[in-house]
């Protein structure tokens, strides 16, 4: 518990929530194999493209562009090594029934397609139904995951006005994901993932038009990752689920360092895991392993307890050496053009914002290359020596940025329109609470401008749970829109705690590994009530008028509290929460907490509708009614629920839109429902003084 000082000061007038959502935000930024070409995703409130940027200037291009706010995300960025060509995936794919996104409501479907750009001009051509997978060696193939196998276009005459249709590579039983060139471009690594409970690697001789198995066996193998000279493959093999068993992606998932022949005449165990719990990045964040150089493999692990990076020998038996600093986390690791360096973002000394740095992987040496109080993710190693990042702070979201020789960095995303309120923005301030149990707790705290006297406050809750809100604008699209609307919320007089809870990312592995979370017994509801805890001990909070807000995870909790505790949460808004966790998801029946029959009593008994006879409190359901995360029939349920039992409850149902909301226009009309519903049950500023 701790009081934050404050001034007396005049009332300030709030900015628009438009405004405050209205700058580009950079994401997906990549960079050609030469290591001298770039590019990413801009959105632009709504209006998304794609930027482009070579040496020596790096002057910036728009190179591709959909019209209008369509909701169709662009993304699966990929440069031909020289960077001459740009392959992306437009549109939301499909979901588990088959049915593409179709957030705008356009009459005749939604899109899903890649498209191949040409840098030099932007002239393109589309593939219906398709996502690039990677570009060999020389550029003249892409291939694509056509969803039934994987398909190959010949890049010299895509663009002929006669040019053939992709053909067809690989058509094997299962999924093939994870295609991989080998350095020579002669052959393709792969993944095979089996109607069965186990994934085989594969490659493909496109010479010989023939497959060899890689150590076939009942295992989960994945990560196929080619030597330098293209003798060897090195995998992660994990356990598989048994019969009956369910995944649980709040669980560990141990798993082991392999290296093989890549004829598939033999196979070695380079290196495991230790311990049941270790192993979770491996299954949540992508890609997990590198092999730059032929005596060193690179791979994450939290065996220790964060997430670390760490090199190794490929031989059997090698001991991992940590090549990032203990008790911080790292994410997002880049290999140099050269192959003599690797960087990668982490939160090493400042643990909710994220910076860079490199490891030289010759010396072992370590050198950072952000600091400060921004935020840096995603570096690319240029082929100069340079360094290209996202980059924010607590003012301006995240952009295309270049590290100079100095040190600074220079954005090469547009600044922001006019109206924009940088100035206005205020940096959060850390705060740290304890739980009941002891468990200690990181968040954010937002401070109206004229912050005397009593105010309303509201506590944010992420979603995932596997996320970590932080001290300024968010990488992700969903966490950055909140920070933006945490901002406009704190314009508008209201105290705003953003409240990093157990069971999330960032403190290490006992921390999102706690015990009881979820499903499981709710444990985190104890930070929750840690944090209204917090804001009641506020001089300038009035601890009648603290509610809640958050999505998905976050919603969940929101209503969890407003069921528990009416009287210690005057409102709420909950956008697309879990509201019985006992209810199955269409095509996982676990609801990916390995949840099994005997464990749907505990499940329902830790969910807001096991406790809704004593909700009493206002609350705002929000969600789009073609949701694939969370059912929305959930909303529908508790929504009518609620009404039986006389609660003030109303609920905005968006038509066509997913989880994540693709549409610009979606996150304004829900951000004002949620503003003017907080002001009209908390208090407007001002009020209660």
């Amino acid at each position: 518990m701790g009081l934050v000082a404050v001034a007396a000061a005049s009332p300030v007038p709030a900015f628009e929530l438009n405004a405050v959502l209205s700058a580009p935000r950079a994401s997906s930024l990549v960079r050609s194999e030469a290591g001298s070409t770039l590019a990413w995703v801009e959105n632009r409130a709504g209006h998304r493209s794609v930027q482009v940027a070579a040496a020596p200037d790096y002057a910036v291009r728009e190179l591709y562009a959909v019209e209008g706010d369509a909701g169709e995300p662009l993304g699966k960025l990929l440069l031909s090594p020289d960077g001459d060509l740009l392959a992306l995936v437009r549109g939301g794919g499909p979901n588990t029934f088959g049915d593409l996104a179709n957030p705008a409501s356009r009459p005749r479907g939604g899109t899903w397609e890649a498209v191949l750009l040409r840098t030099s001009d932007g002239a393109a051509v589309r593939f219906d139904e398709a996502t690039p997978a990677a570009f060999s060696p020389d550029g003249e193939r892409l291939l694509l995951d056509g969803g039934d196998g994987l398909y190959a276009v010949a890049t010299g005459n895509a663009f002929a006005e006669d040019a053939p249709e992709p053909a067809p590579l690989l058509m094997l039983q299962g999924k093939t994901r994870g295609a991989v060139f080998s350095p020579g471009g002669d052959r393709i690594a792969f993944v095979s993932a089996r109607r069965a409970n186990h994934s085989l690697i594969g490659v493909l001789d496109l010479a010989e038009d023939t497959v060899t198995w890689i150590a076939p066996s009942a295992w989960q193998d994945e990560q196929p990752t080619w030597s330098p000279d293209g003798e060897a493959i090195a995998f992660l093999r994990r356990r598989p689920l048994l019969i009956g068993a369910r995944l649980d992606i709040t669980a560990g998932h141990p798993f082991k360092v392999m290296v093989a022949a890549a004829d598939g005449s033999a196979v070695q165990e380079t290196w495991s895991t230790d311990e049941p719990a270790s192993g979770l990045p491996q299954f949540l964040y992508g890609r997990t392993l590198w092999w730059p150089r032929d005596d060193r493999l690179l791979f994450y692990s939290e065996h220790d307890g964060f997430l670390r990076l760490y090199g190794l020998q490929p031989t059997a038996g090698a001991t991992a050496e940590a090549l990032s600093p203990a008790a911080c986390e790292v994410l997002g690791l880049d290999v140099a053009p050269a192959r003599d360096r690797v960087a990668f973002a982490h939160n090493c000394g400042d643990t909710d914002r994220r910076h860079v740095a490199a490891v030289d992987l010759s010396s072992g040496r370590l050198t950072a290359l952000t600091e400060g109080e921004g935020i840096e993710v995603g570096p690319r190693l240029l082929a100069d020596g340079g360094l290209a990042v996202l980059a924010g702070d607590h003012r301006l979201p995240m952009a295309a940025t270049l590290r100079l020789d100095d040190g600074s960095l220079h954005r090469l995303t547009a600044p922001p329109p006019d109206e924009f309120p940088a100035a206005r923005l205020q940096a959060p301030k850390p705060v740290r609470m304890t739980a009941a149990d002891g468990l200690a707790l990181h968040g954010q705290l937002f401070l109206p401008d004229d912050h005397d006297g009593k105010r309303p406050a509201v506590i944010f809750l992420h979603g995932g749970p596997v996320r970590q809100m932080l001290l300024g604008w968010h990488d992700r699209g969903y966490y950055a829109n909140a920070y933006g609307m945490n901002q406009y919320l704190a314009s508008r007089g209201f105290v705003v705690l953003s409240l990093n809870y157990r069971a999330g990312i960032g403190y290490g592995r006992d921390f999102h590994l706690a015990a009881d979370t979820g499903p499981r017994g709710a444990s985190e509801y104890l930070d929750v009530l840690a944090a209204r805890q917090y804001l009641a001990g506020l001089a300038q909070v009035d601890a009648d008028r603290i509610g809640l807000w958050g999505g998905s995870y976050g919603g969940n909790l929101t209503a969890l509290a407003l069921a528990r505790n009416s009287d210690l949460f005057a409102a709420g808004v909950d956008l697309h929460g879990v509201h019985d966790w006992s209810l199955p998801m269409p095509g996982e029946e676990g609801r990916y907490w390995g949840l099994t029959d005997a464990d749907k009593p505990e499940a329902r008994a830790s969910s807001p509708i096991a406790h809704i006879d004593g909700w009493r409190s206002p609350v705002l359901l929000i969600s789009g009614d073609d949701d694939r995360n969370v059912r929305f029939d959930e909303t529908v349920d508790l929504y009518h629920r609620l009404l039986d039992r006389g609660v003030d409850a109303e609920v905005l149902v968006l038509p066509d839109e997913v989880h994540g909301f693709h549409r610009h226009d979606t996150w304004l009309k829900a951000y004002r429902e949620t503003a003017a519903f907080l002001e009209e049950h908390l208090g407007r500023r001002g009020d209660g003084e």
